[in-house]
């Protein structure tokens, strides 16, 4: 596979916009065999490389030979007819790959399997869901024998035992005789399974080499040691938001959000944060190259419906803020980890009643239209308190001045601009309220009234069971 001085421009959409180049001069050669990972930051033309070697895009100037080689793209953003079934598309893709209709048609079974769609297979893809669209994207084209694999990160998608069976596959492919093009945000992965790695860089080859050099590189460059525009960047301070379920996490990272020198997503990264391991690098997933593209398996939430406007506010004050971090409620049971991760890192940990959380859990598992688990009731919920309790007290001993627990009640109540002001002095920020924190803070002190449709039967099994002596303990800890 060889490109040289491969030029792509998109056309920007806007009347009086000019056209995107994506792709500037860029020369490549990928060998039989041989593996190449591609990295750069969000927007950088990774993406759009491939698909030029996959042949699905063709460059405006420059040539592109193939040299005979069969590919196949493994993109969870490659586009699938979303108005045929889940069986059409897949001999499609066939067709499109160069196998005969009866090739093509013999792969259905066997994907349906290792995608785990059952009959939903003979379904519109419409009808799928977003986990659903990539396990059938992904295994479409694993399945696939090609000379070169082009992988567009997919190294995570769907449920745990999936993404268990999915990783496997893409060890296997790896480790495999067939040539791979990999684009990853993970560089731990990058580095220990590919002999290449070639970095973008606004649309151009920054760097070709051999992978632990580059990757050297670029985390400099990221880290702002090689670059002195990315001083501001290296700078930044890591923040998390964490607390039991239902204790005011949302509002209390919204609320930290008015102010202009902090970004906190909203569980961004909840899913990676919570099954990473040790030898993980998570320091990328707060540039800001990479804050603003959630791939799959970051979290679960649909960011860019529930949290458009959030997200939006973030991008305008990201480049001045001096804290940028996450919002994860669970993520007290990994403050272990996160002290090793992030061993600057500040966590502002949220404390609410029991009876308040027991009973949020409950209206919650017993709504018809919530999709909140049965499961989760308000006896779940007494357990989960406890722990995140104990392990609260415990993090002192961790975190000491770098971990602050604060009062929903005192927050969202009548100290709240007293409180308010105590975080923003632990944080060495400016502690005066804009005019947007104190319209949230208004409006917010009004949801966080008791509610006083409290079962008895729920509020005696609480008082039984919560451990309000380890409460009483941490209260004299909190703002």
């Amino acid at each position: 596979m060889r490109l040289a001085n491969v030029h792509v421009r998109y056309r920007d959409r806007t009347i009086t916009g000019s056209p995107v180049s994506a792709l500037k001069d860029v020369s490549v050669t990928i060998g039989s065999g041989e593996k190449v990972g591609v990295i750069g930051g969000n927007g950088t033309g990774k993406s759009t490389l491939l698909r030029v070697m996959a042949g699905v895009l063709r460059p405006d100037a420059g040539s592109f030979e193939s040299e005979g080689m069969s590919t196949a793209l493994l993109s969870l953003s490659a586009g699938f007819d979303a108005e045929l079934s889940g069986v059409r598309n897949i001999v499609l893709h066939g067709v499109l790959s160069g196998l005969s209709p009866r090739d093509a048609q013999a792969r259905v079974a066997n994907i349906a399997d290792l995608a785990g769609l059952g009959e939903a297979i003979q379904r519109r893809v419409a009808t799928y869901s977003t986990g659903m669209r990539a396990r059938l994207c992904f295994w479409t084209a694993i399945n696939l024998d090609p000379d070169l694999m082009l992988i567009d990160e997919v190294l995570s998608v769907g449920d745990q035992a999936f993404r268990e069976k999915s990783r496997k596959a893409m060890l296997d492919v790896m480790q495999g005789t067939k040539a791979v093009a990999l684009v990853s945000h993970n560089l731990n992965f990058v580095e220990r399974l590919c002999d290449r790695v070639i970095w973008l860089k606004d649309g151009a080859v920054a760097l070709d080499g051999e992978a632990t050099e580059v990757i050297h590189a670029y985390r400099d460059w990221v880290a702002g040691r090689s670059n002195p525009g990315g001083a501001d960047e290296a700078a930044k301070k890591r923040i998390f938001v964490c607390g039991t379920g239902r204790s005011g996490t949302t509002a209390l990272a919204r609320l930290l959000n008015t102010h202009p020198d902090i970004v906190v997503g909203i569980e961004r990264y909840k899913s990676r944060l919570m099954t990473a391991r040790p030898s993980d690098d998570l320091t990328e997933l707060f540039t800001k190259e990479r804050y603003f593209e959630v791939t799959p398996g970051d979290t679960n939430i649909d960011l860019e419906r529930s949290y458009l406007n959030d997200t939006a506010k973030a991008r305008r004050k990201y480049d001045s803020a001096k804290y940028v971090g996450d919002k994860v409620p669970n993520l007290y049971r990994r403050l272990d980890f996160l002290d090793k991760a992030f061993p600057e890192c500040v966590v502002i940990y949220i404390v609410r009643d029991p009876v308040s959380v027991a009973a949020s859990w409950q209206r919650r598992a017993t709504a018809a239209d919530d999709a909140w688990p049965e499961e989760n009731d308000f006896q779940r919920a007494v357990a989960d308190w406890n722990e995140s309790i104990r392990l609260a007290i415990q993090a002192k001993r961790v975190f000491g001045r770098r971990i602050l627990y604060v009062s929903y009640d005192r927050v969202f109540g009548r100290r709240k601009w007293a409180v308010w002001r105590e975080i923003m002095r632990n944080l060495d920020l400016d502690p005066e309220l804009t005019t947007h924190a104190k319209r949230f803070l208004a409006k917010a002190a009004v949801r966080a009234k008791p509610k006083r449709d409290v079962p008895v039967h729920l509020r005696n099994y609480v008082n039984g069971e919560a451990d309000y002596a380890k409460y009483s303990k941490l209260m004299c800890d909190v703002l």
